[in-house]
Order: C-alpha cells, then sequence, then structure tokens
C-alpha cells in the first residue's frame, strides 16, 4: 500500500505472517530511490501468559496475507535479535 505524503509517493508497507510473530515491513522512497526500510516485528500474547498461536491470529483477521513470505534478511535479523521468553 503507498503511503502519500501530500501529492508524492513515499513508500510502501507490507505485512507478513512468520512462524513467531506478525512483521511489518515498510519501505520509503524519494525519486525513485530506496532511502530507508524499516521491519517491526511484534507477538500477540495472552493475558492468562504465553503467545497467541498463529492459527488463532490468522483465524481472527481473516487468513494469511497475500505476501506471507519473508525475505531472507529478516530471518537471520529475527533470528539475531530474538529475546528468551523467559526474560
Amino acid at each position: 500500500m503507498p503511503v502519500r505524503h501530500g501529492h508524492r509517493s513515499c513508500g510502501s508497507s507490507k505485512v507478513h505472517a512468520g512462524q513467531r510473530g506478525w512483521y511489518l515491513e515498510q519501505t520509503f522512497v524519494r525519486r525513485g530511490a530506496v532511502v530507508a526500510r524499516a521491519v517491526v516485528q511484534a507477538r500477540f500474547l495472552r493475558r492468562s501468559g504465553g503467545t497467541v498461536p498463529m492459527t488463532d491470529l490468522l483465524d481472527a483477521v481473516g487468513g494469511a496475507p497475500a505476501d506471507r513470505d519473508l525475505p531472507e534478511w529478516v530471518h537471520g535479523w529475527a533470528g539475531a535479535v530474538r529475546i528468551s521468553s523467559t526474560a
């Protein structure tokens, strides 16, 4: 989905569903060149403790996003910044 600032297109966003959570990828473009990219990883937690299973989340939002595949570099990044669930 393009993001607009005034009349200029400044980027796009994608939502990906991974094994351990959701990923929002935002790309910022200026004059046809990518100038920044951000990825946010999110996990949904149960009030009673633990994480909400991916199948429950997908059911709640009506199914998987069309572009579910994560870019390969995101897998490496997610593994490198993984926080222990016991922390």
